[in-house]
């Protein structure tokens, strides 16, 4: 993921083989010691059951699209309040740990990591929670991760935005489910790869993402559907990103500007440049 998440349309091609060696060894490593069992459990039965089930996947995937620029919107208005807010630093983190805590009351999904509830949601798909609830869950997440983070508390936005991606998965699934002919029997396609598609856009790491969501899960059998998903997402997504310091290719980059700038620049005319 770090080769990809450091441009908006551009891949670090050099860190790709020493990223590879090192997860490896990392993993092997950590598996030794805690089992190799993915972090969401197997899911090796879910996939793509009929072509028919394609259309629901693009319409999740223009659902992730829209609620990941609501993702990046949210976090840092949140963060430019709490920011502006004339209040000693130390006191930032607890207000927003306060609201965090108030909209726990009322969505407890959105406290914590919440990979429990997405475990729960590619089990069941929530059908014990009432469904107006299942679809604020992924506004509740979002809201609670800029009130915690943009506050100024310690953490990240990939779990987070894995989570709403999830949660944003299971909601379509049960508007779909029993009322629409040919959606997935279970909602666990639809919470893997709505992970997948929601921050692998907004994130603009769409490759990394469905590797690392597929290998959370167990599951690669559901690329092809995830394929649509995230170009739908990304394409609605365009330049908007979650992580603002992100370069949009290598030629902007220190590294690489002298290499790759300045060669194009020599078809440019002086007076074309004047």
């Amino acid at each position: 993921m770090g080769a990809e998440v450091l441009y908006t349309h551009d891949l670090e091609v050099k860190a790709l083989l020493p990223s590879l060696i090192s997860a490896i060894v990392g993993y092997t490593v950590y598996g030794t010691i805690t089992g190799f069992e993915p972090i969401f459990g197997p899911h090796l039965r879910v996939g793509l059951a009929s072509p028919l089930e394609l259309p629901f996947y693009a319409l999740l995937g223009l659902l992730c699209g829209a609620v990941g620029v609501l993702y990046a919107h949210v976090f840092y208005a949140v963060a430019d309040v709490f920011r502006r807010l004339r209040l000693p630093p130390v006191l930032k983190p607890a207000l927003g740990g306060v609201a965090v805590g108030l909209l726990g009351l009322v969505a407890p999904a959105a406290l914590h990591t919440g990979y429990g509830w997405v475990q729960e949601a590619m089990d069941h798909g929530l059908l014990s929670v009432p469904l107006w609830l299942v679809l604020l869950l992924p506004f509740a997440k979002i809201l609670a991760t800029g009130l915690s983070i943009g506050s100024g508390g310690s953490g990240g936005v990939f779990g987070p935005g894995i989570v709403v991606g999830g949660l944003v998965g299971v909601a379509l699934w049960r508007l779909v489910h029993g009322a629409v002919p040919h959606a997935p029997a279970s909602p666990a396609p639809f919470v893997i790869v709505g992970m997948m598609a929601l921050f692998g856009a907004i994130a603009h790491a769409p490759l990394a993402v469905m590797l690392m969501v597929a290998e959370m899960t167990g599951n690669l059998s559901l690329l092809a559907s995830t394929m649509i998903a995230v170009a739908v997402a990304t394409a609605l997504v365009g330049d908007r990103t979650i992580y603002r310091s992100q370069l949009p290719d290598r030629s902007h980059a220190p590294l690489h500007r002298v290499r790759l700038a300045f060669p194009l620049l020599s078809p440019l005319q002086v007076r074309d440049a004047m």
